[in-house]
């Protein structure tokens, strides 16, 4: 057995093993993916009113989208994304004392760095 082919099964066990750590359900990836990129749309005014008409529930959707987006800009096939940071936002270990208000703050200031700054 060539060590070429050795080296890529292991890196297939590897991702294998790797991919059950992921923080995420199979129902919350795919929550993020479709629900992310609408929110994200629905924002194109530009305008922090139209954040402030979105639930808590959605900021939180939207922040973890917009942070997994800006982790994961260039990916390959074989590459395993980040979804740790979006993890622990969707499971609201990260701004975790409710406030509104820090979740907003926190939307905004992603939003601006992956390009989108709100008036």
């Amino acid at each position: 057995m060539s060590k070429a082919l050795v080296s890529e099964r292991l890196t297939k066990v590897a991702y294998q093993i790797l991919s059950e750590d992921i923080p995420l359900s199979p129902e919350e990836l795919m929550e993020l993916g479709k629900k992310g990129p609408t929110l994200l749309k629905n924002l194109k005014s530009k305008k922090k009113k139209d954040l402030k008409k979105l639930s808590e529930d959605d900021k939180r959707m939207l922040l973890a989208y917009v942070v997994y987006l800006r982790q994961n800009l260039t990916t390959e096939p074989k590459d395993r994304p980040n979804f740790e940071d979006a993890a622990k936002i969707m499971h609201e270990e990260v701004l975790e004392d409710g406030k509104k208000r820090q979740v907003e703050e926190e939307l905004i200031k992603q939003l601006a760095k992956a390009g989108l700054n709100l008036e």
